[in-house]
């Protein structure tokens, strides 16, 4: 499980992640037993997605569309200064 957490743009990012793991410090011990990892990130500004492109078409297939979807996928993965990238929203099996 994954849980993410977003905050306002005016309050102090240090100070909010503080209480986040002083939060999480405090129910750690009442956590189920078997629980193997337990971490927490702070994410960067180089960890902000500052693009997000939709193919659209209304012919073309479901197969196509996440075709050309992973092209693009692995061409911008190929740009420089590309950290991450990646096709949401596309179907698993077609």
């Amino acid at each position: 499980m994954v849980m993410l957490a977003e905050f306002n743009y005016e309050v102090d990012v240090e100070a909010k992640n503080n209480d986040v793991i002083r939060e999480i410090n405090k129910i750690r011990p009442s956590l189920p037993e078997g629980i193997v990892w337990l971490d927490i990130k702070k994410a960067a500004s180089s960890d902000v997605a500052i693009l997000q492109t939709a193919l659209v078409s209304d012919t073309a297939s479901i197969y196509t569309m996440k075709k050309w979807g992973e092209d693009l996928e692995k061409r911008m993965e190929r740009l420089k200064d590309i950290k991450f990238s990646e096709v949401q929203a596309a179907p698993e099996k077609l």
